[in-house]
């Protein structure tokens, strides 16, 4: 079962090394950035960094799906799968919500 796995985590890994960084440089040309809250200095981060993870994450769970089912002629925990999707999805559309809008006092 291991052995299942090491593809879609070196394939949502690779995902997010990769598009994060044009990610960045996209939300600072277009201005999507706020304040660190974190920080006590004036520096700003890049924002919604959230959706490029999942994406890898994603697109991570479709491969080991299409392996499974395609592949191996098993598509075993579908079901379970799909509503895990599901929850991230929402999860993630609440995050974009968040980052958009922001919390209004």
């Amino acid at each position: 079962m291991i052995n299942f796995l090491i593809v879609p985590i070196v394939i949502s890994f690779l995902i997010v090394l990769f598009v994060l960084p044009f990610w960045i440089v996209k939300t600072k040309e277009i201005n999507l950035t706020w304040r660190d809250m974190n920080k006590y200095a004036e520096k700003y981060v890049s924002g919604s960094g959230g959706l490029i993870v999942c994406l890898g994450f994603l697109l991570g769970v479709f491969s080991f799906v299409a392996y499974r089912t395609f592949y191996l002629g098993t598509p075993d925990y579908f079901p379970e799968i799909l509503a895990t999707l599901c929850v991230i999805l929402i999860l993630c559309l609440i995050g974009i919500v968040d980052d958009l809008f922001g919390w209004v006092k």
